[in-house]
């Protein structure tokens, strides 16, 4: 059953590479696919990447050996960035670049207009980890889905099987602790978002629970290659492999590693190389089999460092020469007195024929095993000959000389054609129209974590944000009523294994006179849309720039909340398409993780339920647990400077609460309305609005 699903999976192995070697080593160990990125507009700007030269030498490399190069442009951009980032997707879009991987909904609108038959991607940044994610990817012009790491084999299953969407899904590679485009941890702390690939990964550094010390927020990296013909037989379109800043040597062996499970072979050897090139205490695969526990975190310790050293040179070894992987046809005619013929034919009906001079009678003929010999000497190319066929006159002779030189041309004939770049369609991307500003001062919407902290409150603001599950309770209640036509249900933020919920819920409130929600995830928009219920963006969902705004208003969304890592400045230039608002005060959650960081030290019967994560420095970060997330939280809330005209460009002002108590969600709220910024006497920050993330 093993052997028939191996022989049968057509899954392609997708690479990383950093680096023009990192191409080498990926395509000369077996990869089907790279991912790369540019020198703008990467996830990963700490790598290498590619100039415009360097990105087209690196497509006409991978083309002539049918490899697919995937172009990362999984950023969030600002309006200022989408002019270049328009030229950038013409410029891949004429050289070959077989996709795009994105995550900015501004950016797939931009792409689409420009070459609409280049294949886009939702980059996992997306958090596309539910059939409803996948479904939404896919109305919204994604033509395949990178899905999140966090997911279980049944997760995985459902989606790929479901065929909604070609699916991708990461096999080996590091993990980041926080749900991907969930992670605000570099950017409150050091101004580096992870959202725009500038993550300082300050999560590797010592983190402790209570006064524990330890790594709580790192995770072994991952390794699915015992799982790969699972995957295949779910329908997993492509296998990848995470590992942009690695170097060449990893990458060749985590193409290996792959390849050989793939093939269903020993991967032993492998495998023990490729934790010695690079591992944190060894790999997991505990998302997967949803075994979420201690033996799931680990760090770079000297041991795995000191290791990396002696597997370096076995590792080269690996790429050193050329993989001999295309199949050509050859054709020769050798005639007295007539000219040599050599032509060649690959799989991509790319045909070349070349000539020499006259054959000369001779008394021994050329014979089509030293027409063989010569013609197959292509052990300094990516091809090797599949089938000859010789008309060899008798009488006829040739040298051999004449046969390399032959050989020679054809070779370089048929490379330049199989290098060329496919004829697209390629438009002018249409220019916005003009919205006028917001004409007034913003209305003022409130965020609150439990019906508890709602006393009057609820009489002071234009707008309730409240979490679903405090919505079912509050629609039993007296004060429903009152609350009801400024009540938004706020959803998950997580879709883990959530759809079905979700469904129900949304049904409940809508039996009950609601009519609008607050989406934290783009799978809920398929939800919302089945519902016939009204969308509100909430304010992680990563909103940069106008065009993702003009998105949101071609699939009825009412509002959105714009990202708090924007400037101020650069909030204010935003086209409001739809209603915009921005979140001026609250703890704000530098994570959400589904490894809860407690389980590093024990698990949950070790909690307490209220753990407290310490830094370094000795500063306290409190934890929520939602069940199938956990939530990490500033030490202090941000504080917006508000007073004179500051966010008079917003629709609507945000207050973000959590675990404030009643009394103190009044007192902001006053405060909020007064246009005076809130008094935090144990400290706060005034957030990323004056200067914004890099």
């Amino acid at each position: 059953m093993a052997d028939s699903v191996f022989n049968s999976c057509k899954a392609e192995i997708l690479a990383p590479a950093g680096s023009f070697d990192c191409v080498t080593a990926a395509v000369r160990c077996g990869a089907d696919a790279v991912y790369l990125g540019s020198k703008s507009f990467s996830a990963r700007a700490s790598a290498q990447n590619f100039t415009d030269d360097e990105l087209e030498n690196a497509v006409k490399y991978c083309r002539e050996r049918d490899v697919k190069v995937h172009l990362a442009l999984n950023t969030a951009l600002y309006d200022s960035e989408l002019l270049e980032a328009a030229r950038l997707i013409e410029y891949a879009a004429k050289i070959g670049v077989d996709a795009l991987i994105v995550s900015d909904l501004g950016v797939l609108s931009l792409a689409k207009e420009i070459c609409p038959s280049l294949s886009i991607h939702a980059s996992t940044q997306i958090g596309i980890a539910s059939l409803s994610g996948a479904m939404a990817a896919k109305e919204l012009g994604f033509d395949r889905a990178v899905l999140a790491r966090e997911l279980s084999r049944d997760e995985i299953s459902e989606i790929a099987k479901s065929g909604v969407i070609e699916t991708e899904a990461f096999v080996h590679g590091a993990m980041c602790m926080s749900v991907s485009g969930q992670c605000y941890l570099s950017a409150l702390l050091g101004g580096r978002s992870g959202n725009r690939g500038r993550c300082a990964q300050p999560c590797r550094l010592n983190f402790g629970i209570g006064n524990n010390d330890g790594y709580a927020l790192s995770l072994k990296d991952m390794s699915l290659c015992s799982h790969i013909a699972e995957l295949c037989s779910m329908g997993v379109a492509s296998l990848k492999i995470e590992g942009r800043m690695k170097r060449p040597e990893y990458v060749a062996a985590a193409v290996s590693l792959v390849k050989a499970a793939m093939m269903g072979e020993d991967t032993s050897e492998i495998f023990e190389l490729s934790k010695d090139i690079f591992s944190r205490s060894g790999f997991t695969d505990g998302y997967f089999k949803s075994d979420i526990g201690k033996n799931m975190f680990g760090y770079r310790s000297r041991d795995d460092v000191m290791s990396a050293k002696t597997a370096l040179p076995r590792l080269h070894e690996l790429y050193r020469k050329e993989n001999q992987s295309v199949p050509l046809s050859a054709e020769v005619k050798i005639s007295t007195e007539q000219p040599i013929y050599l032509t060649l034919r690959d799989k991509n009906q790319n045909i070349v024929t070349v000539e020499t001079e006259k054959a000369k009678a001779c008394q021994n003929s050329a014979d089509e095993s030293f027409v063989l010999k010569q013609i197959g000497r292509l052990g300094s190319t990516p091809y090797y000959i599949d089938d000859l066929k010789c008309e060899i006159e008798k009488g006829a002779g040739v040298s051999p000389s004449v046969l390399n030189s032959l050989r020679r041309e054809a070779v370089e004939k048929l490379s330049f054609e199989r290098q060329k770049p496919p004829v697209r369609e390629i438009f002018a991307p249409k220019d916005l129209p003009k919205i006028s500003k917001n004409q007034y001062k913003s209305s003022l919407a409130a965020r609150f974590e439990s019906i508890d902290q709602l006393s009057d409150n609820h009489s002071l603001c234009d707008a309730i944000y409240l979490p679903i599950r405090e919505c079912l309770k509050l629609i039993k209640s007296d004060n429903f009523p009152d609350i009801k036509e400024k009540l938004i249900p706020e959803l998950d933020r997580w879709a883990f294994s959530n759809d079905k919920f979700t469904k129900t819920a949304l049904y409940k409130l809508k039996d009950a006179g609601i009519d609008r929600v607050c989406v934290q995830n783009i799978g809920q928009l398929t939800l919302v849309k089945e519902a016939g219920v009204k969308a509100h963006f909430g304010a992680f969902m990563n909103v940069y720039n106008s065009r993702a705004l003009k998105v949101l208003s071609g699939i009825l969304v009412e509002s959105a909340v714009a990202s708090f890592e924007i400037s101020q400045r650069k909030l204010e230039r935003l086209s409001p398409f739809v209603k915009i608002g921005a979140l001026v005060y609250g703890y704000l959650p530098l994570m959400m993780t589904r490894a809860c960081p407690a389980k590093s030290t024990g698990g949950c019967k070790k909690c307490g339920g209220a753990p407290k994560l310490v830094d370094r420095t000795g500063k306290s970060f409190s934890i929520k647990c939602r069940g199938a997330v956990s939530e990490i939280y500033n030490t202090v809330p941000l504080a917006a400077q508000i007073e004179k005209s500051d966010f008079d460009s917003a629709n609507f002002l945000l207050a973000y609460f959590t675990n404030e108590s009643s009394e103190r969600c009044k007192e902001v709220i006053l405060s909020l309305k007064n246009r005076v910024c809130p008094d935090c006497k144990e400290g706060f920050t005034r957030g990323l609005y004056k200067s914004g993330v890099i």
